[in-house]
């Protein structure tokens, strides 16, 4: 039963995050709503332009590796070690499953200390985010409306905004872990301690859970094409196969591949996971934290496999006490993903 009294002082003690948090509610139902009826405009006069953008024919890919001899290397390079991976990766998990039978599996390096700050810092944090994240893009509309050729240059402004949303994610950690909690960054678990048994771990943790992404990916995608639903593109893939300025592509390579990982992973497993699992336990908060993290990433044929990552991510951080351990998963998985992604940019033209 909720205690009024309570209810009344909590509301009293967070009034100003609770008028954020509905000025961060009506502003991205608004933008929704924009973006909606901006959708229906686009499909009412995508018929001209879809030929655009129409996807290769086994034909034409076929000419292009004729005429492509490195990308049909590398293609064959990339196609081979695919295959060892996920081979290597289900040894892997054949022997895990059968060392854990027996009872062989006794590992543990040192589990992450509790923290000071709980689930509803984390809440004020994303409602902070949200709130300063929509004044950036409130900004950003203004400057375009002085400055039309601003609009010109969207990827440019995709890269400045997410280099800006993610240096902001890390201050909010940091002001909230160090200033309202009064704790260390220590607590995070930044720390280089077993620097070579944690990147074994994260190695042989990332090659476990290749075919079991592999699988859960494949079933999604049969589930889908049943049931003819075709996801909408994401922008970071718009980026890399419109984008021309290769500067600007290798920064959002680096940036994707180095860059938002590191982020990510203080905040979905240092700050996030470590708050909920003082509340909830171990596999609950690293259930909730997984769900955030793949809702936040991906779409319904993502959303799956990436809660199967983000799981894995809070099992190894968890095991080891180190952000580096899931720092490194995560590094290699989206570097995997680029490499997939450029290949797919070279055969598209």
């Amino acid at each position: 039963m909720i205690n009024i009294d309570r209810l009344k002082t909590f509301i009293k003690q967070n009034n100003l995050y609770l008028l954020l948090f509905v000025f961060v509610l009506l502003f991205y139902a608004a933008i929704a709503a924009s973006e909606k009826e901006t959708s229906k405009e686009e499909t009412a006069g995508a018929q001209g332009q879809s030929e655009l953008r129409k996807e290769p024919t086994a034909d034409e890919i076929e000419a292009l590796l004729r005429d492509r001899k490195d990308l049909l290397i590398i293609l064959s390079l990339v196609s081979f070690l695919v295959i060892i991976t996920f081979l290597l990766g289900s040894a892997i998990d054949i022997y895990l499953l059968n060392a854990k039978a027996r009872g062989l599996i006794t590992f543990r390096a040192r589990a992450p200390a509790l923290v000071n700050w709980n689930p509803w810092d984390v809440g004020k944090a994303a409602i902070l985010f949200g709130f300063f994240s929509s004044v950036i893009l409130i900004a950003e509309s203004s400057l375009s409306r002085l400055w039309p050729v601003i609009r010109d240059y969207e990827n440019l402004r995709m890269a400045v905004n997410t280099t800006i949303i993610d240096s902001l994610i890390c201050v909010l950690v940091l002001y909230f872990v160090i200033k309202e909690n009064k704790d260390s960054i220590a607590r995070l678990g930044l720390t280089l301690e077993n620097i070579v048994q944690n990147t074994a771990i994260a190695v042989s943790s990332y090659l476990a859970i290749i075919p079991v992404m592999v699988i859960i990916l494949a079933s999604t995608l049969f589930v889908c094409k049943i049931l003819n639903y075709q996801p909408p593109p994401q922008p970071i893939l718009e980026f890399f196969f419109n984008e021309k300025n290769g500067l600007l592509v290798i920064y959002m390579t680096v940036f994707a591949a180095v860059g938002g990982p590191v982020v990510e992973e203080i905040f979905f497993r240092g700050f996030m996971y470590g708050a909920f699992k003082k509340r909830l336990g171990i596999f609950f908060g690293a259930l909730a934290s997984a769900s955030v993290f793949s809702v936040l990433h991906a779409n319904v044929i993502g959303f799956l496999p990436i809660l199967v990552l983000g799981m894995v991510l809070s099992y190894v951080y968890e095991i080891t006490g180190s952000l580096l351990t899931p720092m490194l998963v995560h590094i290699m998985h989206n570097s995997a993903m680029l490499i997939l992604v450029h290949i797919g940019r070279e055969i598209q033209g």
